[in-house]
Order: structure tokens, then C-alpha cells, then sequence
């Protein structure tokens, strides 16, 4: 899978759930490289469920996921 197609999957995820589930399909050995870390993707996809706006560096910005989840939250937010 390339990045073009990484990207592509991370924004249409529409709840945590399916981020959490697309990070872990777009890993390789449960690592997404991050801009100056390696994440675990199981660990990753945990943060993503349980996401705090207060803690966003558990989430790479790589491929989006990072503005993804923040997205997500805020309008989770809206609609309640």
C-alpha cells in the first residue's frame, strides 16, 4: 500500500473506532513510522480509541491520523 493510499483510508474514517481499525491495516509489523519516532500500531490504535484532545502526541501526525482523530472528536462533540 502507498502513502497516497494510507492517506486516503485515515480520511474516511468517520469514528475512532474506524481510525483505531484503519491504523492497524495500514501498519507494517505493528509499526507506523512517525516523523521522528516509531509508533506501535496496537498502542496507536488504543490511544485513538480512548483520544483526549490533551494528549495528541500519542498519535502521529503521519498520514493524518493525528488531524483525523482531532477532527473526529470535535465533531463528536458538536453532535451530542
Amino acid at each position: 500500500m502507498d502513502d497516497l493510499q494510507k492517506y486516503l483510508l485515515v480520511n474516511s474514517s468517520e469514528t475512532l473506532e474506524d481510525l483505531a481499525e484503519t491504523i492497524m491495516n495500514i501498519s507494517t509489523n505493528d509499526i507506523i513510522e512517525g516523523r521522528t519516532r516509531n509508533f506501535s500500531a496496537e498502542d496507536m490504535a488504543a490511544h485513538c480509541q480512548n483520544f483526549r484532545p490533551q494528549t495528541p502526541e500519542f498519535l502521529t501526525r503521519n498520514y493524518g491520523i493525528r488531524q483525523q482523530a482531532i477532527m473526529i472528536n470535535h465533531y463528536m462533540k458538536l453532535e451530542s
